[in-house]
């Protein structure tokens, strides 16, 4: 089968990440896949390996509509000539670029979607964001959501819908090799930039709250001076300034998963939490902050899952696995297994699934 995907690049972010993994994949199964992202002068940083064609489009310099007119040109000329079968878009830009440059050509399209379809009081969806879930998705062959949580709200608004979460990066540990030497730290990574989003400040808070003697806090991921700062004031704030540790962006972010005994992801809403399934193959205790059952429906009984927004419960959780050495052990063994259901493999079955369906459309 002859697979495009577009996206915007092959570096940075989550969605980047899962394009890279989905085109290997692919690969590996013997499709012919090309990966066409923007000429916007970024670097390849997530190779999605040699068996994959990647294909910039567009021009380096001009104005906005300029570029813009030039790269669906690009596009739809390289769609002439390898006529591929189906077409997945990745983030809603890439993916309605994709769908106009298509247009007449008889290809499906298909949008996958990397982010909730609700969105709590404190951070409101924008009303071009509904717009594009809700009644632009509707243009797309097929769609794709992260969780249940995400199918039962589309469901009523999309007609050709699949569940496809994202699949995992790292290989699973083996747990008992790497369980035994783990150290006293709690992890949690995102960028600090997004510290509301990502709920640094109600993780700090709770870190304040909770026992835990003789343990670090690391938070890894980078960001601004500004936002370092007001971090860091944050834990000074509740008296844990010497047990906070704000690492930066990791190069080797499989070491520091591999290292740490436990993860939190404290954030106010999430889609997914790439990261939440990353702690669980390297055999981290993981506490999530669960937005609607998302978080929950990814760990299961593999880890601790708190409300969103309470800091009180997350310093409970935090307490309960730094002082309960049995429960932590079983959660970092349990958390390995689980993960196995998100290797790339596992998430390739289903994407065959759909791709028979798209064959088999009129």
């Amino acid at each position: 089968m002859k697979i495009f995907i577009h996206v915007n690049a092959l570096t940075e972010g989550g969605a980047e990440r899962v394009a890279s993994l989905w085109a290997a994949e692919f690969a590996e199964r013997g499709h012919d896949v090309t990966v066409i992202i923007r000429n916007d002068g970024r670097p390849v940083t997530y190779v999605p390996g040699e068996k994959v064609r990647v294909v910039r489009i567009g021009p380096d310099k001009g104005n906005k509509i300029s570029k813009y007119i030039t790269r669906l040109r690009e596009a739809r000329k390289l769609m002439k000539e390898v006529r591929p079968d189906v077409i997945i878009g990745v983030l809603n830009n890439a993916t309605i670029e994709a769908y106009i440059a298509s247009r007449g050509l008889n290809i499906p399209v298909i949008n996958t979607e990397h982010c909730a379809f609700e969105r709590p009081a404190s951070a409101k969806m924008s009303l071009s964001m509904r717009v594009k879930k809700m009644l632009v998705n509707r243009l797309y062959d097929h769609v794709t959501v992260l969780t249940s949580a995400d199918k039962k709200i589309a469901d009523k608004h999309i007609k050709h819908l699949s569940l496809m979460p994202n699949p995992l990066a790292f290989e699973p540990i083996d747990s008992e090799k790497i369980i035994d030497a783990k150290e006293k730290t709690v992890l949690a990574s995102g960028r600090i930039d997004s510290w509301h989003y990502k709920g640094f400040d109600l993780l700090i808070e709770a870190w304040g709250k909770s026992e835990h003697a003789g343990w670090k806090l690391k938070i890894m991921g980078g960001g601004s001076q500004e936002s370092f700062d007001m971090m860091q004031d944050k834990a000074r704030k509740f008296g844990v300034e010497d047990t906070v540790e704000f690492t930066g962006y990791s190069t080797n972010p499989l070491e520091d998963y591999q290292r740490a005994s436990i993860f939190v992801l404290s954030s106010r809403y999430e889609g997914f939490g790439m990261v939440l399934i990353e702690a669980m193959s390297q055999g981290c205790a993981c506490i999530s902050a669960d937005y609607k059952g998302r978080q929950s429906e990814i760990q299961q009984d593999a880890g601790l899952a708190v409300d969103v927004e309470d800091a009180e419960q997350l310093a409970a959780a935090i307490t309960t696995l730094v002082n309960d050495s049995q429960l932590r052990k079983e959660l970092q063994f349990k958390a390995v297994e689980r993960s196995k259901e998100y290797l790339p493999s596992t998430i390739g079955d289903r994407w065959e699934e759909i791709f028979r369906k798209i064959k088999r459309a009129p």
